[in-house]
């Protein structure tokens, strides 16, 4: 009886960490862009076709360390385009857009 107690118990504990790890990553994510979202989010941040820094990524960027999938500190086009597809990236509201022109 203890047992079954027991592995019952141990049964809860992993679905609620599994429930939980799946609540972390779907809060790390927007819904995957379109490509013609990701080039105009890409044509926004990196307007000279750059690599992207942290600081110019952040508004598009929803975990910056899960698009920069090398861990070199630095967003390229591939990456950025990776990003979108998997829902790490966020398309610009319409005041970021006219923030980032300025």
């Amino acid at each position: 009886m203890k047992s079954t107690i027991a592995m019952g118990a141990a049964a809860l504990l992993g679905a609620s960490i599994i429930l939980g790890g799946g609540a972390y990553a779907a809060s790390n994510q927007a819904a995957p862009l379109t490509r013609k979202e990701c080039k105009a989010a890409w044509n926004l941040a990196a307007p000279m076709g750059e690599v992207l820094s942290k600081g110019k990524a952040e508004p598009f960027i929803v975990d910056f360390t899960m698009v920069d999938t090398n861990h070199n500190g630095q967003i390229t086009a591939k990456e950025f385009k990776k990003g979108c597809h998997n829902g790490w990236v966020k398309s610009a509201n319409a005041a970021t857009a006219k923030d980032m022109k300025q």
